[in-house]
């Protein structure tokens, strides 16, 4: 399995420490109790627990985000297997909704679920499940995410769905205001307001019309993918100039929800509602957005104790996504260090214990690590791996060895921000996407200039070549 080497001691331990405390929460093959002993035993499908420690479960929204972490732990089939059993769990009589939390064996958590018209329902879930079908299928290349039994449930959830829950004819599905056992259009489950659509669902709309697009490309249906590039272009432009804008506070942050007499918007921060639409790539790059980041920060203060900061370490999970993804990496490392230092504090709920047996902080350390620090991300289609250094200050040298990708194994070694070193231990030829923050003209390989392509990510400009590297091959790129 694959370890880290770096000149910063406290990411080693980290990775070794997140890989083993994850790898202890695989379920696959397992016999074990159904609802917690409530229902007997039963046969576990390949799995892994998602949730709190204290449920013999796995839910949606930590499913989700604990995904990438899976695939760098060689966790394919238990990603599949999970994503097939919600996608399984949608039907009519549940208002097309995926169920919340399953057992391991893929039946209905009881906790969480009561009737086919009283179990959890958050809209942004149902998004993020379409959204992850078309990144697990780019990470693996798997065409079972293809088949007409997932694509299914996303064409459904990006059609149906979204339909029978639009009473106000903007495209965006609406919530009840209530509580999380009726419709919420938010994760935020303690909001000040009730709310029919929030920002975190719009975000996760957005992304998930962009991934439905990617599917329907890979099934060969180029024209319908044409179409929801287009519906996804034109929600983010309805959130960026109308939806997202108050008319008394236009240079406040985004506004983060809709209230249930349909008319009333407010701006005030919610928490995963607010740090959700930068995390999708919402908002437009540029001054507006870089003001909304410095506001989620101002909020966030310290973080737990923090008067307006969330209460839960699960919710800081997704802060070093947030800000990596707009290259302030400074940020970024801040709160994965965040994370690592609340580990042995207790959580929040009493009977969880510390916060390190949350799982959602084990699997999401090693994409923070791996995508995030690391920028290593796979298209497995097309046989390339890109890697793109957000190295910090405090992380001279980074390097992940012997990393499992579908069809190889690799080792990547970034040293600061501006030169990288790729080696094809075994395997397939790969197509080496080397990238660097800025604009060159050049980057040089092995020591020969080769010309740049340059391009813009979430507002950051960066330069990439891109090199076939065969098995037994090592390459270096620089700056």
């Amino acid at each position: 399995m694959a370890y880290l080497k770096s000149s910063n001691p406290r990411l080693n331990e980290a990775f070794e420490w997140a890989k083993n405390m994850a790898m202890s929460y695989v379920t696959t093959g397992k016999h074990g109790p159904i609802n917690d002993g409530r229902s007997g035993e039963g046969d576990y499908i390949p799995s892994y627990w998602a949730g709190y420690r204290t449920r013999a479960a796995f839910y949606i929204r930590d499913y989700v985000h604990q995904a990438a972490g899976a695939f760098f732990l060689g966790l394919h089939e238990e990603n599949y297997r999970m994503l097939k059993a919600f996608a399984d769990s949608a039907n009519e009589s549940r208002g097309l909704f995926a169920l919340w939390a399953l057992n391991f064996d893929g039946s209905p958590y009881d906790i969480d679920y009561k009737s086919d018209d009283n179990f959890i329902r958050e809209i942004p879930a149902q998004f993020e499940l379409v959204e992850l079908a078309y990144r697990l299928y780019c990470r693996t290349g798997d065409k079972r995410y293809l088949a007409d039994d997932i694509f299914n449930f996303c064409r459904v959830s990006m059609t149906d769905f979204v339909t029978v829950r639009d009473a106000n004819g903007n495209g965006i599905p609406e919530g009840e205001g209530g509580d999380i056992f009726g419709v919420t259009c938010t994760y935020n489950e303690g909001p000040k307001y009730s709310a029919i659509e929030a920002g975190d669902g719009i975000a996760c709309q957005y992304r998930a019309m962009l991934a439905f697009a990617g599917l329907l490309r890979a099934r060969g249906d180029e024209e319908a993918a044409d179409e929801w590039e287009i519906k996804a272009y034109n929600l983010r432009k309805y959130f960026n100039e109308e939806w997202s804008i108050l008319p008394e506070d236009r240079d406040g942050p985004y506004v983060s929800y809709l209230l249930t007499d349909g008319v009333t918007r407010v701006n005030d921060f919610g928490l995963e509602t607010s740090w959700f639409m930068p995390l999708k790539g919402l908002p437009y790059p540029g001054e507006r957005c870089e003001r909304f980041l410095d506001h989620i920060t101002e909020k966030l203060g310290h973080g737990i104790g923090f008067p307006t900061a969330a209460v839960n370490i699960e919710a800081y999970t997704y802060l070093p996504e947030v800000y990596f993804r707009y290259d302030r990496v400074e940020d970024g490392w801040k709160w994965m260090k965040y994370l690592e230092d609340m580990r042995d504090v207790h959580h929040v709920g009493p009977s969880q214990g510390n916060n390190g047996y949350y799982p959602e902080v084990s699997f999401t350390m090693i994409a923070h690590i791996a995508e995030s620090l690391m920028g290593i991300v796979q298209d497995a289609p097309r046989g390339a791996i890109a890697t793109f250094s957000r190295l910090p200050s405090e992380v001279e040298t980074l390097s992940l060895c012997d990393q499992e990708m579908i069809g190889c194994n690799i080792s990547v070694k970034h040293t600061g921000r501006k030169m990288t070193e790729f080696e094809n231990l075994s395997g397939e030829t790969i197509l080496w996407q080397a990238e660097f923050v800025g604009s060159h003209d050049s980057i040089t390989v092995n020591g020969k200039a080769m010309p740049a392509e340059v391009f813009t990510r979430s507002g950051v400009t960066v330069s990439r070549v891109t090199v076939p590297v065969s098995a037994g091959e090592r390459y270096s790129a620089a700056v």
